[in-house]
């Protein structure tokens, strides 16, 4: 458990700085990430649909970011947090296997609503 702890303190505090080498080097190469814009796989998509989101982030993030629960439970974590009005809720799904997130599922309420290509 001491791997999986490690993992969601670096993501928590990662996305703010942006480091996204650092939050990357505990992802899979062969990562699988569920997003609202449809599956993402492999450390490459996970950098480019990170760094899109954390690079031009929602109003009200980082500055408003407050973590509202942090929940684990053997490999899997489960984080819902906060950026203001307009970003309300976000939780996030990580599954670690062998000391790496083999899986990342986030999702995503914001006002206005985030376009997801169908």
């Amino acid at each position: 458990m001491a791997y999986i702890e490690t993992i969601v303190e670096c993501y928590i505090h990662a996305p703010p700085r942006c480091d996204m080498d650092l939050l990357l080097k505990y992802y899979h190469d062969d990562v699988l990430m569920m997003t609202p814009q449809g599956p993402k796989q492999g450390k490459m998509q996970a950098r480019i649909f990170l760094t899109q989101f954390y690079g031009n982030p929602p109003p009200g993030y980082p500055e408003h970011y407050k973590l509202l629960r942090k929940d684990i439970v053997g490999d899997y974590a489960y984080l819902l947090w906060s950026a203001g009005p307009e970003l309300p809720l976000v939780s996030d799904v990580l599954h670690v296997r062998n000391g790496l997130v083999a899986m990342h599922a986030i999702t995503i309420y914001q006002t206005p609503p985030l376009e997801v290509a169908q």
